[in-house]
């Protein structure tokens, strides 16, 4: 045997534990029991080492195995007892026993039964072997199934309860084997030889069933005998049952198992037979409650007859089973028990009794149920109609619930339900105290939870749709033994639960038969005509069936709801039926159901007389026309129905409520006034009425309604939904807007000029949603078929003629009809000729009201229909016009019918329009033909003569308003559509457009109108070649139009019309449409101009550009200059427009006029140069715009001078096309004009500067006195660079010299206040740089003297440009030079400049002066051996410039002023002194004043700042020590070839250079820091001695420097020579007496340049003893040595000084005395007389 797996092992192990457990308790008290639990032990061990299966081992020997424990079973001792049975339901989970031991398993568990002994475990057991295997069958299933039944009719209550569900389950299990069966078994092995008279007797042996089925059957007929309280068959031992137990467990099987009633005949009889008739025997307690109730009353006795709650509840379930279940197998048991129900409906049964049975309705609806119900019952002819008594139950029941009704007449029970409205009833027995006092307790109620309110009867309900679902109460309180006491609105919840659940039913029968998915209403409607006759007639009788108790019950709960999801749940409801109704054609049931939906969707009593509907229908019913199995006489008649519902409303407030409804629990979110109607008087005036949110809810659903159901509606039905929508939004103070939309109306807009409206802040956000709601209302209509638009189009025109009526009565009427009418037109423009008609007309009529309102959106709807008619015609075709559409091709449109036709008849009623003479239909005119135009103007073919008169048909009398809108159409036509406009209208245009421009009441529209003049130029020159080839096509027809008469081609009169139209333009009396009119005018000519001939370019320039810079210029003299205080423009006679100074005159304002059109013509004149130069007048053109501009650049006002300049500047920038003119001297004579204009222009402007002086003088009010400015003048010098490209090979010396006067007047021209360029040159002056003016006058220099270097044939210049620049550097030093004539011949006076010139530019002067300089310096250096800059003396002339800067030095404005002259001198005589060396006879002028200028620089006048830092007093020093160099190095070398007298100036300069004394006489001056300069003076002793003792012999007088070699022994020795050595050490011996006697009486120490001062004396003693000694001996004087040697003891007294620095001098002056200690070299006697 192998080896046990684990699981098996666990078993077995466990099976010997419980045999020792049984034999340790029975050892003592039960010893066989012990004993045969051992034997087990042993009898499991081997069973398991025989077979290789354990399960199959253990059921073959479980008789034997388990044996032990049916012995400790008998023993009934309650321990033993369990642990057996746990054994023995361990081998039954084990499936380990066969029949045998089941058998003996239940024997064992009877005893234990009937012992009493673990009941509970017992019946697990029975469970377990019944559930796990199908080993129990036959008498040993009805032996376990007796046994669980006994011991459910036990007094204890746990073993009951225990025992119910062991049954149940054990119920479950033997149906669930018959299903498994089936299974297995083959459909056609079934026999159908059934003996149903044996099974009435309860005889029939089921043998053609298998095992489980027939157990089942014999099971299911005892349940049966038992609950009718008879004998079971097969039940043995078991002889009564509880009827509510059988019951229950009969619903178990239907609910369960229904299959196995169709599978087998013999259930399905027994169901029949014996079920059926059971349920109606035990119903009839419940149906004879009535009368059984009336005897009560009388004879005060109790019956029999009285229904049982235990049974009437489950009989109840069943009845909903066996309906829900076998509604095919029992028609005619259904139709009992379905009366039955209906009957327990009445109002005399129990309160539980009527909900239980509506909860039993509401588990069996379902689709397939009404279904049947309506196929087998509603539709059999002379049949019950059974479908349409329980919905009309259902009705009753839930108007019941709010009154107290005699249910005799249900024709007029629902009539009045139907009429839900507030108005007494003769069948409420109630008061207002009792309603007051029935509403008390409900104001404490929690309003969150839903309920219905009606009549002051307030219903809770029990389930909303969103958390809360619908729940039965009765039918599941099966543990009640009485009925229950039900919550508080529990009927009503059922009822409308059922009710809700019927619609549901119906919905889903009729999408279920609809196979294909539709998406919107007119697919359904296609679908359902489909449909075969059956399937149609189900529906409809299913529809018609129900309709009058579904709206009967929706009407009366929509009026009492107080939920909003309630509310939206029956009106959900509602509008689906309504589309179902309309798609069957029930308009009778349709109109109803919107009837009741409008209703509630006004304020309560609302008088509304669309809504009375007393008369039938327009369009017969197909209710009517079919012929159905519905018998008319058994249905309620709807339209009488209706009827009865408004006959009623005819008392009472119209617009008030009396009594307490769901109105009065709904939030009010609007209070408005009702709309006028015909049914009130003019004087009277109605009340408030009061909109709450269940109003708008309805109106919502009445708009989905019509949204999505349009297609079933007919005339009628649109007219109540849309009386109704007109009376809602003008509660709401909806109003139309632009395109037909609804907006909220506010106090103080258009839309709310009446409005009287108070809206909630929470509905405000609601009706925005409303009103697109409604627009998509009628947007929808596009997908209505035409039969349904036209319905929906007479309803509009209905409504819309009863407001007119209403406006008549000078009512303010309502809008509504007429916008949506509008509204449904533009969605149905594809089939627009189908309504047209009747809608133009309509809206025609609309716009000749004498209303305003009225009138205006009449002629609103009108023009929008227009527009959007010929846009859906753009769109129908696709035309798409080419550039130009001829007549001939225009009449072949008219001829043929299609778009063109349509566009005739779309654009009549536009036309009708002008007969109404009305400005604001003349308005909304215009408006149409811009929108036209804008969406439609690509399509429109002809008639564009007729939109010019349209647009052009304006005048001084219409409003700025008229004229900007006919200005727009204007606008589009150019900008889109001039491609379109035949080339004969293009003249007209140009004139519409100028009709524009020079309109004076819309300044905008005149300045854009010229921009659109700009865009037909654009247009012409973009197409000229088509444009001139349908002008030669037009030509070719007509040839006397060939040429004008200034025999121009058409197409350029097409031109200069335009120009013309321009130029009158700028001669307007506005500056703005001037201005703009000029920009325009020269932007086309210089643009497009490219397209005209030389010929018609003559034409413009003498007819137009000329003519009018004549025009302008007079017109500009004659101007205004007092200033503007135009209030006009600013709405208000006390306003005023803020100016800027430059326009707030006429005259400034035609200033800048003649400025655009003086540019304009000289930019042409510029561009077009080419062209013109080969006129024959161009000389004259060229001339006469000189002068022009020449006239102009002399004008006082600033800002035309300097835009004359500025075309100066641009015809001087041309190409050289009029210099390679054919005619070169003609050319040159053009620009010889320019050079005279240019001079005569700066020359006059500056000559000025002079008069302004002198008024700056006097003290004039500069303000009077004319003073070009700054830029002026700088524009002016920058002229002349482009001026002289073309006049240079003929400028000469004299026309420099005019040059030269015009700049040196225009650096003196003063600076006012007036000037613009003030600031400007205020902020120069401080940043030290040059201003323009300046730097232009440079460059002209500059230019002229690069000319003159490369150009040989202008050398003769070069002086001129040298004088200039040395003229302007006066400048530097605040000097105003003199012409430059006038500078060359005499000599500079220091004229200084004016203050005020001085004040603002002194450092610009002297930038300006030192710029000069430079420029002069740089040009000497190409030019110094120039033979004519030799020739002209131009270094003297340098020489005396720069005399005065270095003579003033320190007096210098700048200190950079001196210090360039002091270089430029180094840098001149450096390249200039060779020069005068080898030209001796052309310098000699120049000594003198050279002499002078070393001698104003290295000894001024002025002193140097205090200020003056010691680095700066070095570098000044150095500048000095330069020039002693320069001297020593340039000039005292040469001095043979130098005359005598500069030469003795020079020594005599180093000579006193050499002295070097103290600044201050004070004897001691501590204060001082001021050093003295020490090396100029040291370089000028140095100097002086190396020139004193070397004499040339030829020279004796004088002496130079030479080469060592060239010393020779000279005893003539010079003058100079004698005096200069004798003051050297005469002023040594000095300086050193006062050195020692100050340095005695002072006992501090001296000052610092004392030492200095000393210290250099020692110094230069010590270099002058060295010079001495190298000296020929023959040379010195005999008295110098001896001033020498007399000096020592004074020399010797210093050495009590304490300077470090005094000491260090006068040892090494010591040093050099030590030399002469020794006697020297005898002298010749008669050389020493001769030194005495």
């Amino acid at each position: 045997m192998s080896e046990l797996s684990a699981s098996d092992r666990k078993l077995v192990d466990t099976i010997e534990q419980y045999y020792h457990q049984l034999a340790a308790e029975a050892k003592k008290k039960h010893s066989p029991v012990k004993e045969a639990a051992e034997s087990g032990i042993v009898k499991i061990r081997n069973v398991c080492k025989r077979q290789q299966n354990l399960k199959t081992a253990l059921m073959s020997d479980s008789p034997e195995l388990m044996e032990p424990f049916f012995m400790g079973c008998d023993t009934k001792v309650s321990k033993v007892c369990l642990i057996c049975l746990n054994a023995i339901q361990k081998l039954i989970i084990f499936e380990a026993i066969n029949q045998t031991a089941a058998n003996n398993l239940l024997n064992c568990l009877w005893n234990l039964m009937e012992s009493g002994v673990e009941e509970l475990k017992l019946l697990q057991t029975i469970t377990l072997l019944i559930t796990t295997n199908s080993i129990v069958k036959g008498e040993s299933l009805a032996k376990a199934l007796s046994l669980c039944f006994r011991l459910h009719f036990t007094k204890n209550s746990t073993t009951n309860n225990t025992a119910s569900a062991t049954i149940r389950q054990l119920v479950s299990a033997i149906f669930e084997r018959v299903q498994i069966e089936d299974k297995t078994l083959p459909e056609g092995n079934k026999n159908n030889d059934i003996k149903f008279d044996d099974i009435k007797t309860g005889k029939y042996t089921p043998s053609c069933l298998e095992p489980s089925a027939s157990d089942a059957f014999y099971f299911f007929q005892d349940l049966v005998q038992l609950v009718n309280a008879e004998q079971p068959f097969w039940l043995t031992g078991l002889t009564e049952m509880t009827r509510t137990f059988g019951l229950e467990l009969l619903e178990l099987i239907f609910l369960t198992f229904p299959d196995v009633f169709y599978k087998h005949q013999e259930f399905s009889f027994l169901l029949k037979e014996r079920v059926c008739q059971l349920v109606i025997k035990l119903f009839s307690p419940n149906t004879k409650l009535r009368t059984q109730t009336l005897n009560l009353q009388t004879n005060a006795l109790q019956t029999t007859d009285k229904p049982f709650w235990p049974i009437t509840v489950r009989l109840m379930r069943i009845v909903s089973v066996l309906i829900q279940k076998f509604y095919t197998m029992l028609i005619t048991e259904s139709e009992i028990f379905l009366s039955l129900l209906v009957k327990s409906l009445e109002s005399d049964k129990p309160i539980w009794q009527r909900s239980m049975a509506l909860e039993a309705f509401y588990r069996m609806i379902q689709p397939n149920l009404i279904s049947c119900l309506c196929r087998f019952y509603d539709m059999k002819p002379h049949s019950s109609k059974i479908f349409r008594d329980i919905v009309n139950a259902l009705c009753i029941y839930i108007k019941s619930q709010f009154l107290f009704v005699d249910s005799s007449t249900t024709q007029s029970l629902i009539a009045s339900i139907v009429n839900n409205n507030n108005t007494s009833n003769p069948s409420v027995v109630t008061s207002n105290s009792s309603i007051t006092s029935s509403l008390n307790p409900i104001s404490n109620t929690n309003n969150s939870n839903p309920a219905f309110l009606l009549r002051g009867v307030y219903i809770p309900l029990l389930f909303n749709t969103n958390k809360l679902k619908y729940k039965p109460y009765f039918i599941e309180q099966l543990d009640k033994l009485e009925a229950p006491t039900a919550p508080e609105g529990h009927g009503l919840s059922s009822a409308f639960a059922c009710v809700l659940e019927i619609v549901d039913n119906i919905t889903n029968v009729i999408e279920s038969d609809v196979k294909n998915k539709v998406n919107n209403i007119n697919e359904h409607m296609d679908v359902v005509d489909t449909l075969n006759d059956d399937i149609r007639l189900l529906h409809e009788n299913l529809l018609s069936a129900s309709c009058c108790g579904i709206l009967g019950a929706f009407s009366l709960l929509l009026d009492a709801s107080t939920d909003e999801a309630i509310t939206e749940l029956i009106l959900s409801k509602m509008k689906k039926l309504a589309g179902l109704y309309g798609i069957y054609e029930l308009d009778e049931a349709r109109d109803a159901t919107l009837t009741s939906i409008c209703k509630s969707s006004l304020p309560p009593n609302y008088s509304l007389s669309v809504l009375n509907l007393n008369q039938k229908s327009d369009n017969n019913s197909k209710l009517t026309n079919r012929k159905t199995s519905l018998d008319k006489s058994d249905s309620i008649n709807i339209t009488n129905l209706i009827s009865q519902q408004n006959s009623q409303n005819t008392s009472g407030n119209p617009y008030m409520g009396t009594n307490e409804s769901s109105e009065t629990r709904q939030q009010v979110i609007a209070v408005g006034t009702p709309l006028p109607t015909q049914s009130l008087t003019q004087n009277t005036q109605p009340g408030p009425v009061l909109l709450t949110s269940k109003n708008l809810q309805c109106m919502n659903a009445i708009l989905t309604v019509a949204n999505i159901q349009g297609s079933v509606l007919n005339e009628n039905s649109w007219h109540i939904i849309l009386t109704t929508l007109q009376h809602l939004v003008w509660i709401l103070g909806l109003k139309p807007t632009n395109g037909g939309s609804l907006k909220i109306g506010r106090p103080g807009t258009e839309a709310g000029v009446s409005t009287n409206t108070l809206i909630t802040t929470a509905a405000m956000s609601d009706l925005p949603m409303l009103s697109t709601m409604l627009s998509r209302l009628f947007e929808s209509s596009q997908y209505l078929k035409t039969e349904s638009l036209m319905h929906l189009v007479n309803a509009l025109v209905k409504l819309s003629q009863e407001s007119m009526d209403i406006a008549y009565n000078n009512r303010e009427p309502s809008l509504f009809a007429v916008a949506k009418l509008m509204e449904t037109a533009i969605v149905n423009l594809n089939r627009i000729d189908v309504i047209w008609k009747q809608m133009t007309s309509h809206f025609l009529e609309v716009c000749a009201h004498p209303h305003i309102k009225m009138r205006e959106w009449g002629v609103e709807a009108l023009c929008n229909l227009v527009k959007s008619a010929l846009s859906q015609t753009q769109s129908e075709t696709n035309y798409k016009p080419e550039f130009e559409i001829s007549e001939t091709t225009i009449t072949n449109l008219t001829n043929n019918s299609g778009p063109t036709v349509k566009q005739f008849m779309f654009l009549a009623p536009l036309q009708e329009l002008s007969d109404i003479n009305h400005s604001d239909i003349r308005q909304k005119q215009l408006d149409c033909v811009l929108q036209i135009l804008q969406s439609n103007g690509d399509i429109l073919t002809y008639g564009w003569t007729q939109i010019f008169e349209i647009v052009g048909a304006i005048n001084e009398t219409q409003t700025e308003n008229l004229i900007r809108l006919s200005f727009q159409c204007l606008q589009l036509i150019i900008a889109d559509f001039l491609a379109l406009i035949p080339t004969n209208c293009l003249v007209l245009c140009v004139d519409t457009t100028a009709k524009f421009g020079s309109q004076s009441q819309e300044l905008n529209t005149s300045l854009t109108a010229i921009g659109l003049l700009w865009n037909i130029a654009d247009f012409l020159h973009t197409n000229q070649n088509k444009i001139k080839s349908l002008i030669e096509q037009n030509v070719n027809q007509n040839e006397s139009e060939k040429c004008d008469k200034n025999n121009l081609n058409l197409f350029d009169v097409l031109w200069m019309a335009l120009f013309m139209r321009l130029g009158d333009l700028c001669t307007d009396s506005r500056a703005s449409v001037r201005k703009s009119s000029a920009q325009t005018l020269f932007a086309t000519l210089s643009t497009h101009g490219s397209t005209l001939e030389a010929k018609t370019w003559k034409s413009v320039m003498w007819d137009v550009l000329f003519t009018l810079l004549d025009r302008v210029k007079q017109l500009s003299v004659l101007a205004s200059s007092d200033k503007i205080t135009d209030s006009k423009t600013m709405g208000s006679a006390s306003s005023t427009i803020i100016m800027h100074h430059s326009r707030n005159t006429a005259q400034k304002q035609w200033s800048e006029t003649q400025v655009l059109v003086l540019s304009g013509v000289s930019r042409i004149l510029s561009l077009k140069i080419d062209l013109l130069v080969n006129t024959d007048d161009f000389y004259k053109t060229w001339i006469l715009l000189l002068e022009f501009i020449e006239s102009s650049a002399l004008n006082k006002n600033s800002e035309v001078s300097l835009s004359a300049l500025k075309c100066f500047q641009e015809i001087l920038c041309l190409t050289k096309s009029a210099n390679n003119s054919k005619e070169s001297n003609c050319s040159q004579t053009l620009w010889d004009s320019a050079w005279n204009s240019w001079y005569n222009i700066g020359y006059t402007t500056t000559q000025m500067s002079n008069d302004s002086s002198d008024a700056i003088n006097k003290n004039i009010d500069m303000s009077l006195v004319y003073v070009p400015s700054q830029a002026f003048l700088t524009s002016l010098i920058q002229l002349f660079p482009y001026l002289f490209i073309y006049i240079k090979h003929k400028f000469t010396e004299s026309d420099f010299h005019k040059l030269s006067h015009v700049l040196q007047n225009s650096l003196s021209v003063p600076l006012v206040n007036t000037d613009a360029s003030l600031p400007y040159m205020l902020s120069l002056s401080m940043s030290e740089s040059l201003t323009p003016l300046q730097e232009n006058i440079l460059f002209v220099l500059e230019t002229l003297q690069k000319e003159i270097l490369v150009d040989s044939d202008l050398n003769s210049l070069l002086p001129s440009i040298f004088n200039q620049y040395l003229a302007l550097s006066c400048y530097a030093v605040n000097i105003t030079p003199p012409q430059l004539p006038v500078f060359v011949k005499t000599q500079i006076s220091p004229q200084l400049i004016t203050s005020e010139l001085s004040t603002l530019n002194s450092n610009t002067y002297t930038a300006f002066g030192e710029r000069a300089l430079k420029n002069a310096l740089s040009l000497y250096q190409k030019t110094a051996n120039e033979e004519i800059v030799i020739k002209s003396h131009i270094l003297h002339s340098i020489i005396k410039t720069l005399k005065i800067s270095l003579c003033l030095k320190y007096s210098c404005h700048s200190p950079t002023t001196w210090k360039l002259s002091v270089n430029t001198l180094l840098t001149v005589l450096q390249i200039g002194l060779p020069v005068a060396r080898a030209n001796v006879s052309d310098f000699i002028g120049i000594w003198a004043d050279l002499a002078l200028c070393f001698d104003g620089f290295l000894f001024p006048v002025s002193r140097p700042p205090s200020t003056q830092t010691l680095e700066e007093q070095q570098f000044d020093e150095s500048l000095d020590v330069k020039i002693v160099e320069l001297i020593r190095d340039t000039i005292m070398p040469f001095a043979s070839q130098i005359p005598k007298e500069f030469v003795l100036q020079i020594v005599s300069l180093l000579n006193k250079g050499s002295i070097h004394s103290a600044t201050n006489s004070s004897p001691v001056d501590t204060e001082s820091s001021r050093k003295l300069r020490e090396e100029f003076a040291r370089t000028c002793f140095e100097t002086l001695l190396q020139f004193s003792f070397l004499a040339q012999k030829d020279n004796p007088g004088l002496f130079m420097k030479t080469s060592a070699n060239e010393l020779t022994p000279d005893h003539n020795i010079g003058i100079v020579n004698k005096l200069a050595v004798t003051s050297i050490l005469q002023r040594f011996n000095d300086v050193v007496i006062k050195y020692v006697e100050d340095e005695r009486l002072c006992p501090c120490p001296l000052p610092r340049h004392r030492m200095a001062e000393i210290s250099f004396v020692l110094k230069a003693l010590a270099t002058l003893i060295v010079s001495l000694k190298k000296a020929p001996v023959d040379s010195v004087e005999p008295h110098v040595w001896d001033l020498l040697i007399r000096l020592y003891p004074h020399i010797v007294d210093c050495t009590t000084s304490n300077s470090v620095q005094v000491n260090r001098s006068l040892r090494e002056v010591l040093h050099q005395y030590s030399d002469l200690l020794s006697p020297p070299h005898p002298i010749p006697q008669k050389s020493l007389n001769n030194g005495c």
